[in-house]
């Protein structure tokens, strides 16, 4: 019985003696669901004594699709009008101020850490589920290089990507679901930063920022590779 749910999409855990599941629209029907409640007792003590203690790797299916989580169904709820003040995304924007940036450098930097996070590579499906790009084109940096205008026009061109970022709302189903902007003046540069949070909340973009940063300023110096990925958290 648990193969066939896990086979549907359905996921099965228990909460003390409660039965929970999430799965895909449309799938729960009436039948399963009194199925689910008839054999209540016998899953709960079946899923108690498999349930892992650990995450474990799933190297092998990186890059098949997965159920949203909770929070993340929320977000992409919240983007439609189904409910009253609906139409709104759950969003980040950051600027960082930079002195004597090298695009170059900065645009490696992030390479390197959108490989290195399989989130920063995924889109959402139209199911309900999610999924990672396996090969994903490199992100273009958008820079306005402003070096040779005066001090306020430096300052409009910061106003005007921060305007286009700080509350822009994607398009779930197309890659990518973040952006970097760079101004780039005479006496310093702004990177503007904006990510959608159906892929990184903001503990997740300190930690990126950090490695962006670590890149930056040593390209030569690989960060720890990375054994679990969001999908494996996801499953367990």
């Amino acid at each position: 019985m648990l193969r066939k749910y896990q086979q549907l999409g359905v996921f099965l855990w228990t909460e003390g003696e409660k039965l929970r599941f999430s799965s895909p629209v449309g799938i729960m029907n009436e039948a399963l669901k009194n199925e689910l409640k008839e054999n209540k007792e016998a899953i709960i003590k079946t899923l108690k004594a498999i349930e892992s203690k650990e995450v474990i790797p799933d190297c092998a299916h990186r890059y098949e699709p997965f159920l949203l989580n909770g929070i993340q169904s929320s977000f992409l709820v919240g983007l439609t009008d189904a409910y009253e003040y609906g139409g709104t995304d759950c969003h980040i924007y950051v600027e960082l101020q930079m002195e004597k940036l090298d695009i170059g450098a900065m645009n490696h930097a992030w390479e390197q850490v959108i490989q290195r996070h399989d989130m920063l590579r995924a889109k959402i499906l139209p199911n309900g589920y999610q999924k990672v790009i396996d090969k994903a084109k490199g992100v273009e940096i958008v820079v306005d290089d402003v070096r040779e205008l005066t001090q306020q026009e430096f300052e409009a061109c910061v106003l005007k990507n921060r305007a286009a970022l700080e509350n822009k709302i994607y398009d779930t189903e197309t890659w990518p679901l973040f952006e970097i902007r760079i101004t780039q003046g005479s006496l310093y540069s702004i990177m503007h930063c904006s990510l959608d949070m159906l892929i990184a909340d903001s503990i997740s973009v300190s930690i990126l920022l950090k490695e962006v940063m670590h890149y930056y300023f040593k390209p030569d110096e690989a960060l720890e590779p990375l054994e679990i990925t969001y999908r494996d958290v996801c499953l367990y």
